[in-house]
């Protein structure tokens, strides 16, 4: 393979892992989670042990001498809690205090901000490409002096985008400072099909693979974990525990909620800078595949920090309780109906399996 292609083939890779956000098989769970927690076990005899660690500090594991059902290989939001006596759940929260809570007018700076960078990352692809065009035209006619004013101005105007861009950028960062406030990134992939209108090819058939990103911000964090005892065997005493649709009774373990959240669209700038590079380079009679290759790189690099915004918080203050759980109708309504916090994320686990845990374990 000759340079060119080593390098188009290392440009694919930069932008598919800069700009995909979490466009994968987890999805949102994928930016929540996968990339925010590790873990590595150690040893298979003589007391196996997990190592687990979480940049948010997110981790269920509040003090040592907590006894839990643990699988690594499900991430720790999915571990379930055992009680010696009665079950009980777990509550975490992260929210600021005074001047430092981050309300929905806070969370609407923030995205403002966010929306003025993803239109000033359009703005720098395109002076970049429109300088892209210059050069190469300069370069296919070194002799032409009326073509430098021209390279001159593209550059000027680039330059310009760049700083806009930088200034844009850490004015976001600047902005995500209070205690309990959360951004990550979100995509959809889904394929349409269908038949083009008459303002197309008449009669041609496509498929048209629909790509939606976005951002969500989150402000006042708050988990809670459940820790199940005896008591569940005797709950929901008046369910038919044997019925055929009790492989999909499931009891939520763990959910992670926020006081706000806010979110929208952003688009999609890999897929605008690869559009506009390839649609000005077709019109050049002489294209220097050097100077696409190098527009690719250097876009690629300074986008990049786009992608940094995914999973950037601020957590501190953490203030833990728990909370009796009895499994009676009265204060299954109370649990349901006074909560007042938007649940963004939960774990739900198999009720049968859990209550064959329990005996098997004799709790």
């Amino acid at each position: 393979m000759n340079g060119n292609g080593l390098l188009r083939r290392f440009m694919g890779i930069f932008f598919i892992t800069a700009f995909s956000g979490c466009a994968s098989n987890g999805g949102i769970i994928t930016s929540l989670e996968d990339l925010s927690t590790d873990s590595v076990k150690e040893g298979f005899i003589k007391i196996p042990q997990y190592r687990v660690a979480s940049i948010p500090g997110w981790l269920p594991f509040s003090d040592v001498g907590g006894l839990y059902f643990y699988k690594p290989s499900r991430k720790p939001a999915s571990v379930i809690g055992l009680s010696p006596g009665s079950s009980f759940e777990l509550v975490s929260e992260i929210i600021g205090e005074g001047d430092q809570i981050c309300d929905q007018t806070c969370l609407a700076g923030i995205r403002d901000r966010i929306s003025a960078l993803d239109t000033l990352a359009q703005v720098l692809v395109q002076t970049r490409v429109e300088l892209l065009d210059r050069q190469s035209r300069q370069s296919a006619n070194p002799s032409e002096a009326s073509l430098q004013p021209l390279v001159d101005a593209a550059n000027t105007a680039y330059k310009t985008a760049q700083a806009n861009f930088n200034k844009s950028y850490e004015e976001v960062v600047k902005s995500i400072k209070n205690n309990g406030v959360l951004i990550y990134r979100w995509a959809t992939d889904s394929t349409k099909s269908g038949s083009l209108a008459a303002d197309g090819l008449l009669g041609t058939s496509f498929q048209q693979n629909q790509k939606r990103n976005g951002f969500a911000l989150v402000s006042g964090v708050r988990t809670k974990t459940l820790f199940i005892g005896a008591d569940l065997l005797t709950g929901w005493g008046t369910l038919n525990k044997d019925s055929k649709f009790s492989n999909h009774f499931e009891i939520t373990t763990h959910i992670m909620q926020a006081k706000n959240i806010m979110y929208g669209n952003i688009s999609d700038v890999a897929m605008y800078a690869d559009a506009k590079i390839d649609a000005s380079y077709q019109q050049l009679a002489n294209p220097s595949e050097t100077l696409k290759s190098l527009t690719k790189i250097e876009i690629a690099m300074a986008l990049s920090k786009v992608s940094n915004l995914s999973n950037i918080g601020v957590m501190g203050n953490m203030r833990r309780s728990f909370l009796p759980v009895t499994w009676d109708e009265g204060a299954l309504k109370k649990r349901l109906t006074d909560d007042t916090w938007l649940t963004f994320y939960s774990v739900e686990s198999d009720f049968n399996d859990i209550r064959d845990l329990l005996k098997q374990t004799g709790m």
